[in-house]
C-alpha cells in the first residue's frame, strides 16, 4: 500500500522539528536566560534536558518507523506525545504556551488514526517460504 501523504508530512515534520530542537538545546546549554527559564519548572534542569534529548530521539525513531510503515512507530509517537504533554502540563509554570502544541498534536493524532492511515500501518502479509503462499505472519 502506498504511504498516505499525511503520514509523510507528519513524519518529516516530527523529524525536522525534533532535530532543530536538539540543535537549539545544544546551542543554548550555557545560556543564563535559558537556565533561568528552566529553573522555574518543577523538574530539575538535568531531568528537563534528559526528557528533551530522550523525547527527541524517541520522536525521530518513531517518525522514521512511520515512514517505513511500522505500526510501533505510530504508537511510539502517540504514546510519547501523550506522556510528554501530560508531564509538561503538570510541571510547567506557564500552561498557555502548550495550547498550540496540544492543538497540533491533536490534529496529528486524528490524522494518524484515520482508516486509510490505519490500513497503511496494518500488519503486512509475509511470504511463507516453506509453502510458497502468503500468510499474515501471525500464528493462529
Amino acid at each position: 500500500m502506498k504511504r498516505p501523504v499525511s503520514v509523510t508530512f507528519i513524519a518529516w515534520f516530527v523529524i525536522v522539528t525534533s532535530l532543530l530542537l536538539l540543535l537549539d538545546a545544544y546551542k543554548s546549554v550555557d545560556s543564563p536566560f535559558v537556565h533561568n527559564l528552566m529553573a522555574q519548572n518543577a523538574l530539575s534542569i538535568p531531568a528537563q534536558y534528559a526528557m528533551l534529548v530522550g523525547g527527541s530521539l524517541i520522536n525521530v525513531i518513531s517518525a522514521v518507523a512511520m515512514l517505513y510503515g511500522s505500526p510501533w512507530g505510530r504508537i511510539g509517537y502517540m504514546g510519547w506525545g501523550a506522556v510528554s504533554h501530560l508531564i509538561g502540563m503538570f510541571f510547567a509554570p506557564y500552561r498557555l504556551p502548550f495550547t498550540p502544541i496540544f492543538v497540533i498534536y491533536g490534529i496529528f493524532v486524528f490524522l494518524l488514526c484515520r482508516p486509510k492511515v490505519s490500513a497503511y500501518f496494518a500488519p503486512k502479509p509475509v511470504a511463507d517460504r516453506s509453502v510458497g503462499t502468503a500468510t499474515s505472519g501471525f500464528k493462529k
